[in-house]
């Protein structure tokens, strides 16, 4: 499914599929240099394990570069794979933590 937001309490018990494409513009401003040849997509699974959360899959697209030895413009391909963890704080955390700082 193409999923721009996933809401965790409504991730089912053996996972949520995600298949998306984003357009440079929607993860870089002009600002980062990012040359982005292609949408980038990912495909990948978010599943909850342990009362944490676990996104893993894999990104593909092409940057175009430019080659430090000829200069030429080049188009490099990028496939990645990707394992992010994620921990949800309560409230009750986040408020000890602001008091701390």
């Amino acid at each position: 499914m193409d999923y721009r937001c996933v809401f965790l309490a409504q991730i089912p018990e053996e996972g949520l599929a995600i298949n998306n494409r984003f357009d440079a513009c929607d993860l870089f401003d002009d600002e980062d240099g990012v040359q982005v040849a292609e949408a980038i997509h990912f495909k990948g699974m978010i599943r909850e394990v342990s009362h944490r959360y676990l996104l893993s899959g894999r990104i593909t697209t092409r940057l175009n570069l430019v080659c430090d030895r000829c200069l030429k413009e080049i188009q490099y391909p990028v496939d990645q794979g990707i394992i992010v963890h994620f921990a949800v704080r309560s409230d009750t955390a986040r408020t000890a933590e602001r008091a701390d700082s």
